[in-house]
Formats: structure tokens, C-alpha cells, sequence
């Protein structure tokens, strides 16, 4: 029941102050149509331009799926 009222709010405060919560053009996550396809393009893109030039490319990758506890998030 709480993350159902959570996200209610969560909904409220995005309908009125979402124009005041400006983000970088740089950040894909927890954007408004924005997903893993773009974060994907984008990086393939990078790699592609930087291997055209005989650079090598490092890539670190974390996933963050396991960082929290969900039991505790809902409780």
C-alpha cells in the first residue's frame, strides 16, 4: 500500500514542479522518452568514431541492480 501512495505522490509533485527540475542533455536515466536504445546508440557511436581513428576505447560498465536491498525499500 505505501508504494502505491508513494508513486501518487511522486506523480503529484512531478505534474506541478517538473518544469523546475532541469537536467543535463548529457543524462539518459529517468528521463521522459528516453531508454537503453539511446544509451546503446550512443555509445556505439563513440566507440565507432574512436576506433575509425586507431584509438583505443575502455569501457566500464556497472550494474546497479543489485545495490540496494529491495526487502528494505518496501517495508
Amino acid at each position: 500500500m505505501r508504494t502505491h501512495i508513494s508513486k501518487i505522490f511522486e506523480m503529484c509533485i512531478l505534474d506541478l514542479y517538473s518544469h523546475h527540475f532541469v537536467t543535463s542533455d548529457l543524462q539518459f536515466g529517468f528521463k521522459k522518452g528516453l531508454g537503453c536504445s539511446h544509451v546503446l546508440y550512443t555509445v556505439r557511436s563513440i566507440v565507432q568514431y574512436y576506433t575509425a581513428g586507431n584509438s583505443t576505447v575502455n569501457l566500464c560498465a556497472l550494474d546497479m541492480a543489485k545495490a540496494f536491498n529491495k526487502d528494505m525499500l518496501c517495508s
